[in-house]
C-alpha cells in the first residue's frame, strides 16, 4: 500500500509511512477490545536459551534472539550489496532520476523495498510478541523513532542512497550500550539524560553527514597546498 502511495501517488515516503503507522494504529484501536490481544505459551518460543554454560555469568545461555540478529544482519548484508535488488535501492535512494536513466525500474525497486522493509517489521513484531509472552496495543509505540535514531547514528542517510546494514547494527549497539550503562547508573541520576544523550548523538551524526559539510571537506580536497606550509 505504501509503494503504490510513493510509486502511483507520488507521495513523499516519509509522509507515506507517518499515514499508514497513525491509520492502522487506530484500525487495531478499534478492531480490539481490550488491551491485550494474545497471550499464552504459544509466543515464548523468543525467550529460548541457547549456549547454556559457553559464555561468564549466563549459565542460563544466551537469547535465540541474539543469533537471529545476526543471521538477518549479515542476510540484509548480502543481499544489499550483491544482488541487483539491493544495488538498485541504493541507485534509486541516490537518485532516481538518473537510476531511471541507467534502466533502472525505479517503482519496482520502490515497492520491493516496501515489501521487504514491511516483513522485517511483521518478523520484529511476532519477535516482541514472543520475548514478551502477550501482544499488546501499546506495544513498540515509541520503536519506530528508535529504529530511525539507531540508522541515523550509524551513519544512514536518511534521504536515501548511503549507508550500510553494518552501520545500523553499530547503531543498534550504541543504544544498547547506553541502555544498559543507565541501568546500572546510581537511582540519583535521572533516566531521561539516556534521551538527551540519543538526541545529541542523532544531530551529531546527522550533521557530519550534512550536505555543507560534505562540500567544505571537498573544497579541502581539491585546494592545492601552499609551498613551504
Amino acid at each position: 500500500m505504501i509503494g503504490f502511495m510513493v510509486t502511483k501517488m507520488r507521495i513523499s515516503s516519509w509522509i507515506a509511512s507517518l499515514a499508514m503507522l497513525f491509520a492502522l494504529r487506530g484500525v487495531i484501536l478499534i478492531v480490539a477490545d481490550k488491551s491485550v490481544v494474545i497471550e499464552g505459551s504459544v509466543l515464548t518460543f523468543a525467550g529460548a536459551k541457547i549456549l547454556p554454560g559457553v559464555l561468564p555469568g549466563m549459565s542460563g545461555g544466551i537469547s535465540i534472539l541474539i543469533p537471529l540478529l545476526f543471521i538477518v544482519t549479515f542476510l540484509c548484508m548480502y543481499l544489499s550489496r550483491h544482488t541487483r535488488f539491493g544495488m538498485g535501492m541504493y541507485a534509486v535512494g541516490g537518485n532516481g532520476e538518473a537510476a531511471r536513466m541507467m534502466g533502472i525500474n525505479v517503482e519496482k525497486i520502490k515497492i520491493k523495498a516496501f515489501v521487504a522493509s514491511g516483513l522485517i517489521a511483521a518478523l520484529s513484531g511476532v519477535l516482541l510478541a514472543s520475548s514478551s509472552g502477550s501482544a499488546t496495543l501499546s506495544a513498540g509505540n515509541i520503536y519506530e523513532t528508535y529504529a530511525i535514531a539507531m540508522c541515523a547514528i550509524g551513519g544512514v542517510k536518511l534521504s536515501g542512497g548511503e549507508g550500510k546494514f553494518s552501520g545500523a547494527f553499530f547503531g543498534i549497539l550504541i543504544y544498547f550500550i547506553i541502555n544498559t550503562i543507565f541501568t546500572y547508573l546510581p537511582s540519583g541520576i535521572s533516566v531521561h539524560w539516556q534521551s538527551i544523550i540519543m538526541g545529541a548523538l542523532v544531530l551529531i551524526s546527522v550533521g557530519v553527514q550534512s550536505e555543507a559539510l560534505q562540500e567544505i571537506r571537498l573544497q579541502k580536497r581539491r585546494t592545492p597546498h601552499k609551498a613551504g606550509r
